[in-house]
């Protein structure tokens, strides 16, 4: 744990003169009247205050102005519940200032009453229809945090007895959701499945609800379940979340994003979302605990949902976030209907605002084969929790086309996406979840992941798609992970597609990795090719398993 802070804090001191560099070139290249300064408006960082509404009205000032520059000083401002909104800046920059160490020394600290979140508990920040954003040098958190964690000594006919860790939350009706076991000298994951997962609080709230006992300053907490008391011991460390749903940081229906030192130390829901935006490059994305914190996130830490274009992520660093460290995906659309010669009325599983433009490009299946279509035109058409799409085609429907026909929709897919110098670990769920086409993952270390560490491929059942073709995994180290499965699927490195057995991925590439001290390293299925080549294993107990039904093509040159 120390290696890896000392390792950040040096790339991070590192990245301070190129930080200062580039404050240099902005006051060369912005006029002062470009530049807006929150303070001017009332947003002082550390006077205790709410600051949400004085920061509205710099961003009012900025728009009205022609401003380029959102400035916040060094410190902490206070957001409230209701969280800061900005919408349709084009060329905006939103960036605060950074510590001697190159973390950023500013703070979005979002109020929480603490209340169960049910329904989700809101944005710290959302951004939406901005084109070419720029958000760089700040770091999320609450106030109280939305997380807390102890470690368990006793375990008995009332259940578990639990000492909360100094400086964390101690509020008796706090729900126990996305709970995980750690071993607390390593601040490891244990090889367990998780405790509770995001809608077993509401099922059973009398076993799943915290309570403080004893003296204040003994810090003890009672968890009354004695299915939990089975599944643990006394000594293991315990983290869990307030609630699972929500946002934290989202951007939506933005193009050629930035971003840049960002940090999130504490979230209630995903940490970071993109959704509908075309071209992002990212750099020292960071998700990890600052406190005695064992987790972060109780669900991803940095989601990519229907975006489109070249995503590159550089020195990203993600750790201990309940579900996948980064979710990259689109959607399926299956057809409920043909409705004439080019018409087809379409579902979508769950709801989505997103519309497929006219011009792109959707793909039919019919088993391995498939037939390419443009869209001439779509309506959404809302319907309670799912979505229906009336598709008009240039050209015929093919004539296979029936009910339930699955459609790839390649307006909602990343053209290329690449991962650089990324770190993944304690994490209990995948690492990453690779749903997209044209992927390079290339020197990243993945350790402690629950799930397969990488999860390749498509989840009909969810309605996730795509079928990944193109995917390249190199010089990557994965270790200790894999446990648990996920999409029927085992392994450190694992590709399959959920909801078929069919071998619709295409050429996949691992090359020159290292797989380290787990049961199974790679784990293939539904792939038409497979390559492998100067893979390296060491205490691995299956280093490969394919799933020759399934698999067409393998190229093994280890």
């Amino acid at each position: 744990m120390c290696f890896s802070l000392k390792i950040i804090q040096l790339s991070f001191a590192l990245a301070v003169m190129a930080s200062c560099a580039q404050a240099v070139e902005m006051s060369i290249t912005q006029t002062d009247a470009s530049i807006v300064h929150v303070k001017d408006f009332g947003a002082l960082p550390g006077d205790g205050l709410d600051d949400t509404a004085a920061i509205l009205k710099a961003v009012e000032h900025l728009k009205q102005t022609g401003g380029r520059v959102l400035q916040f000083d060094a410190g902490r401002y206070d957001i409230n519940r209701g969280g800061l909104m900005i919408s349709q800046i084009s060329d905006l920059t939103i960036q605060g200032q950074v510590d001697a160490n190159g973390k950023p020394a500013t703070r979005l600290v979002r109020n929480n009453d603490f209340y169960v979140n049910k329904s989700g508990i809101g944005r710290i920040l959302e951004l939406g229809h901005c084109p070419r954003l720029t958000l760089k040098n700040l770091l999320f958190d609450n106030d109280p945090q939305y997380a807390s964690a102890g470690q368990v000594v006793k375990l008995d006919d009332n259940g578990v007895t639990v000492r909360i860790f100094d400086g964390l939350p101690r509020v008796s009706g706090m729900g126990a959701f996305c709970m995980n076991a750690w071993d607390v000298k390593t601040r490891r994951l244990k090889h367990q499945t998780s405790l509770t997962f995001g809608h077993d609080v509401n099922r059973d709230p009398d076993a799943l609800t915290w309570q403080a006992v004893g003296a204040d300053e003994d810090r003890l907490m009672l968890l009354p379940s004695q299915k939990i008391a089975s599944q643990i011991q006394v000594g293991d460390g315990l983290s869990w979340h307030n609630g699972f749903w929500g946002y934290q940081l989202l951007i939506h229906n933005s193009h050629d994003l930035t971003l840049s030192n960002l940090w999130t130390v504490n979230a209630a829901g995903f940490a970071m979302c993109t959704q509908r935006c075309n071209n992002i490059t990212a750099d020292r994305i960071v998700i990890r605990s600052e406190n005695n914190q064992l987790a972060v996130s109780p669900r991803d830490g940095w989601k990519l949902y229907a975006c489109t274009g070249k995503v590159v992520i550089n020195d990203m660093y993600i750790e201990g976030v309940r579900w996948d460290g980064q979710n990259v995906h689109g959607s399926f659309l299956t057809v409920h209907e043909k409705q004439s010669e080019h018409q087809l009325l379409c579902v979508k599983r769950y709801s989505t605002p997103w519309n497929i433009k006219a011009g792109s490009k959707v793909t039919l299946w019919d088993g391995t084969q498939s037939v390419d279509a443009t869209v001439q035109s779509c309506q959404v058409k809302p319907d309670g929790k799912q979505t229906l799409f009336a598709l008009t085609l240039k050209s015929p429907v093919p004539a296979f086309t029936a009910k339930d026909t699955l459609i790839t929709v390649w307006d909602w897919d990343i053209a290329h996406y690449q991962l650089n110098n990324c770190t993944f670990k304690h994490i209990a769920g995948c690492a990453g979840i690779l749903r997209n086409s044209h992927a390079l993952i290339e020197n990243c270390t993945y350790d402690n992941i629950m799930y397969p560490a990488l999860m390749i491929g498509a989840a009909i059942n969810e309605g996730e798609g795509m079928f990944p073709q193109d995917v390249t995994v190199r010089n990557t180290t994965f270790s200790d992970s894999g446990w648990v499965k996920r999409n029927e699927a085992m392994g450190m490195l694992a590709a399959r597609t959920w909801g078929s057995d069919l071998p619709q991925m295409g050429r996949i590439r691992v090359e020159d990795c290292t797989f380290k001290d787990g049961t199974l390293g790679i784990n293939f299925y539904c792939t038409q090719k497979v390559i492998l080549k100067g893979n390296v294993f060491e205490n691995v107990q299956t280093p490969i398993q394919i799933d020759s039904a399934s698999v067409l093509n393998v190229e093994a040159l280890d």
